[in-house]
Order: structure tokens, then C-alpha cells, then sequence
């Protein structure tokens, strides 16, 4: 039974704020932790996602979901990282393994974050691989961060037209099969 059950006000929750933003509109009473993230802000940061180290081994930029699902991901885990299952030995038999967060993430596209069906299948999904409780709450993303895109794609050009793709290391054989092509 755990001590929300049994009528305590000290919750097990954990609340994670997401972004560099004040989350004033969150009520944060009642929480046994309450820990702030972010990937974005220069003084705020806490967070190392380099997206440009994903984004520049790619033949295109990453859409919008896909630089979501990276953040989520990456809140996810320092959440995980930051709250304890209990210490360094098995206190009480176990009885802080399991976690319970609740995430609020700013994303660029919170109207398909927060479908129903999208947030059920991402708590119980990570529900079931970690052994945790996640509610998440998702928002606009206000000032997003640029990255540095790799490729200067126009919305007209489609790389899936390509006749030809030439792979070039660099190497003398790499440069004698693109003369030879060319």
C-alpha cells in the first residue's frame, strides 16, 4: 500500500519541470521532489542534448516530432538519473524501487503530445521497461532553440528523386570512382 493509500499528505510524486521556463500555472504543493531541467537556456541549462551531433549524420534535418521525441527522451532519463530507487543498498527492503514523475515538457506540437491515446501509450510504455509511474503534461514550446541544420533542403526538392548517390570518404579509391562517375 503505498502512502498515498493510506491517507498521508506526503505524495511519492516526483515533479520534474521541463524547459527554461517558470511553470508558474504548475501547482507544486504536495511533491516529495520537485526538479527543473533544461536543455535550452544559457543560465538555466542543466541538460546536454547537442542535437547538431545527431542532426549533422543525417541526409536530412530532423522534423519537429523527431527533435520532441529527442527532448522527451532526454528528460526522461536525467529524470530517472535524478531521483533515487532508495540509495546505494536496498533501504527498506526495496520499498522506494518503484517512482512516481510527472513531467511537464514544453514541445513544439503539444496538441499531438497530449492525445489521449499518445500519452497512454508512452506512460505504459515506460511504465512497463523501468518499473516506475509517469503522468506527462505537455505545452508549447515558446522560444525554440535553434540548431544548426546541416543540409539547406527547400521544401520543393525531394532527395528521394535522386538518379545517382556517389558515397565519398575522402580516400584516393573514393576520389578515383567519382572521377571515373563524373
Amino acid at each position: 500500500m503505498s502512502l498515498r493509500e493510506e491517507g498521508s499528505n506526503i505524495s511519492k510524486k516526483s515533479l520534474i519541470l521541463c524547459g527554461p521556463y517558470p511553470h508558474d500555472n504548475v501547482d507544486k504543493s504536495g511533491f516529495k521532489k520537485i526538479i527543473n531541467l533544461d536543455t535550452s537556456s544559457i543560465s538555466t541549462h542543466n541538460v546536454n542534448l547537442k542535437l547538431f551531433d545527431i542532426s549533422k549524420r543525417l541526409a536530412q534535418n530532423p522534423s519537429p516530432l523527431i527533435l520532441d521525441m529527442l527532448e522527451v527522451g532526454s528528460y526522461v532519463y536525467c529524470a530517472d538519473q535524478a531521483i533515487t530507487r532508495g540509495g546505494r543498498t536496498w533501504k527498506q527492503d526495496g520499498k522506494d524501487w518503484n517512482r512516481d514523475f510527472v513531467l511537464h515538457i514544453p514541445v513544439r506540437n503539444p496538441e499531438r503530445w497530449n492525445d489521449s491515446k499518445t500519452k497512454e501509450l508512452l506512460e505504459q510504455a515506460l511504465g512497463f521497461l523501468s518499473d516506475d509511474m509517469y503522468e506527462f503534461h505537455f505545452s508549447k514550446l515558446k522560444d525554440e532553440i535553434p540548431i544548426d541544420q546541416y543540409f539547406d533542403f527547400q521544401d520543393t526538392i525531394y532527395w528521394s528523386d535522386a538518379e545517382e548517390v556517389i558515397l565519398f570518404s575522402g580516400g584516393l579509391d573514393s576520389l578515383a570512382a567519382t572521377v571515373d562517375v563524373c
